[in-house]
């Protein structure tokens, strides 16, 4: 049974919030999320959000193995998420489609009999020198477009960027669709300055890429050496 979430305001100010682990997993703000939630836990926490205001952290676990991941083991920095619908577990799992809203600072992490809590406060993008995003965008725009190997998505991608005028969205936009390693969009997301995004979000895409050339040319070596007619 699929249930809808009302929509709800956003708290700006310190508050506790249910927290939900993630596994190799970033969701960033502005992005939408089909999650499977099977530790009990984070059943319970999915759940109190939805008896309050639907209001969920997410907070990606520093070792993806951990069962039951410390407070000591969850980031400084989270997203904060609405839960848009869920599905009532009769398998023992919880489905759920969540959307990122916005960044948090976690001041404590508070690990309760049922669930994790955190009291966190949101965050805001701060801008710096406009002039220089302007670059920094156009930058990882062509980075972007020239990386991606699926060209389709890359144009959807693309498009859809350009009709967007918050360039630390778009920055966020695609850092969640770019293949990089979980501690990489971590590092995206604890970027709350949008200048120092765009640089770490170009950085990362010239580096990947850069690694899938080489990888490309070894294999393209390998192939030749094989076949070689001696």
């Amino acid at each position: 049974m699929i249930t809808a979430i009302p929509r709800s305001p956003l708290d700006a100010d310190a508050r506790a919030y249910p927290v939900l682990p993630l596994r190799d997993l970033v969701v960033f703000p502005n992005t939408r999320v089909s999650l499977n939630v099977g530790r009990e836990k984070s059943i319970r926490a999915v759940e109190c959000a939805v008896r309050g205001d639907n209001i969920i952290l997410l907070a990606t676990q520093k070792r993806a193995a951990d069962e039951d991941p410390t407070t000591d083991t969850l980031p400084h920095i989270a997203t904060l998420a609405r839960v848009i619908e869920f599905t009532k577990p009769q398998d023992g799992v919880l489905r759920i489609l969540i959307e990122g809203t916005a960044r948090a600072k976690v001041a404590m992490y508070t690990a309760r009999p049922d669930y994790t809590e955190a009291t966190a406060t949101m965050l805001q993008d701060t801008i710096g020198d406009t002039s220089l995003a302007d670059m920094l965008m156009r930058s990882v725009m062509a980075a972007f477009e020239s990386y991606e190997p699926n060209k389709d998505r890359s144009s959807e991608a693309i498009a859809a960027a350009k009709q967007m005028d918050d360039y630390g969205r778009v920055a966020d936009t695609l850092a969640a669709i770019v293949a990089l390693w979980p501690r990489d969009k971590q590092r995206v997301l604890e970027a709350i300055s949008v200048t120092d995004r765009l640089a770490l979000l170009l950085t990362l895409i010239e580096t990947e890429a850069a690694v899938l050339l080489a990888e490309h040319r070894m294999r393209v070596k390998a192939s030749r050496q094989m076949f070689r007619i001696v």
